[in-house]
């Protein structure tokens, strides 16, 4: 039976019990692992401060990172951490790497880049780096980026698609509560903020009312009963990141019932110069309805399923099912042993 050691950077709630999209992805991977994995896994992280998973988690610095350590282990899966890679990089190539590593993709000209985002040098020399190393697997959010990765990682074996699974027990519909609210969760302009503060506007004020922006001035504790009573009591989800390969805020609401309206999103290709607008990969109209980054079309798709209750009913069911079918923890934990399987 192969060992494999699971090393974060960050998971679950920071010390100000706030939870990021990268940081859920981990708590989810851990709960699905610890549950449903056949493979003997240790878990290491760099800081932990989540009540409910930091008695599981061993503590990671970069000294333990020595012979007996590499030895004691077949795989070491690096799950979300730059300065993590770099080190155990230095003493293996055992190493399987993701799928939240890189988040921006390095470009091919990276004295371009520099330039652009002069504040960010630092990291985009580190992430270049990563991409000059060897490992044998990576693992990439979906396959839109199987392509930007063989262009830009020199040294691997394998490079895999592997969704996030999410936590179906606890995000679950209640039909009891009557759904009245379009809810966003728009924490800045890249997820679609501006964008849609620009539909509301085009809405009838009798909709303005009820559509609820969650932002940095309006926030709520992941997991917590107010955040699954926000999407049991969502009758239209709306979605307008840039950049939305699989939002694990969508899928909760999915997994809630929450019939989705969501945004086409921005793919770079070679360059960050060759962009072009793809439909959300995990997402179809049978329980969302998918748009142009047009506030007016988005206004228009609003409007046109709010009361069209046979249609919500109809994509509520659809929702819910196609999560449980597809990304629960379990379907998660199957999908990473067949990929362990494989080494």
């Amino acid at each position: 039976m192969k060992k494999i050691a699971v090393l974060f950077g960050w998971i679950g709630f920071d010390k100000n019990k706030n939870m990021n999209g990268p940081s859920a992805g981990a708590k989810y991977l851990f709960q699905g692992l610890t549950q449903y994995s056949k493979y003997d896994i240790d878990f290491f992280a760099k800081s932990c401060f989540d009540e409910d998973i930091k008695n599981n988690m061993k503590k990671y610095n970069h000294s333990i990172i020595i012979d007996d350590f590499i030895n004691n282990y077949d795989i070491i899966h690096i799950v979300n951490d730059i300065s993590i890679t770099l080190n155990v990089s230095q003493f293996t190539d055992k190493i399987m790497l993701g799928p939240n590593v890189i988040f921006s993709y390095p470009c091919t000209n990276v004295k371009k880049k520099i330039a652009k985002f002069p504040h960010l040098k630092h990291k985009i020399l580190m992430e270049d780096e990563i991409c000059n190393k060897k490992f044998d697997t990576v693992l990439i959010c979906n396959d839109d980026l199987i392509h930007i990765y063989k262009v830009r990682m020199k040294y691997y074996n394998k490079i895999i698609s592997f969704p996030y699974g999410i936590n179906t027990y606890l995000f679950h519909p209640n039909q009891e509560i009557n759904r009245t609210y379009i809810t966003s969760i728009v924490p800045s302009n890249q997820k679609g903020l501006a964008l849609l503060t620009k539909t509301k506007k085009l809405l009838p004020i009798e909709l303005q009312s009820k559509w609820i922006f969650y932002d940095n001035s309006n926030k709520y504790e992941h997991g917590s009963k107010e955040h699954i009573d926000i999407l049991q009591t969502t009758k239209i989800f709306v979605s307008g990141s840039a950049y939305e390969t699989q939002g694990l805020a969508t899928f909760e609401a999915l997994s809630c019932g929450c019939p989705v309206v969501i945004c086409s999103y921005t793919y770079k290709k070679d360059s960050d110069d060759n962009v072009s607008l793809l439909n959300p990969i995990y997402f179809n109209n049978k329980m969302s309805i998918i748009v142009e980054r047009d506030p007016e079309k988005i206004a228009l798709a609003i409007l046109e399923l709010y009361n069209d209750d046979d249609k919500i009913n109809d994509m509520m069911i659809k929702s819910r099912d196609y999560i449980v079918n597809n990304f629960s923890l379990e379907t998660m934990a199957t999908q990473y042993d067949k990929i362990i399987d494989t080494f």
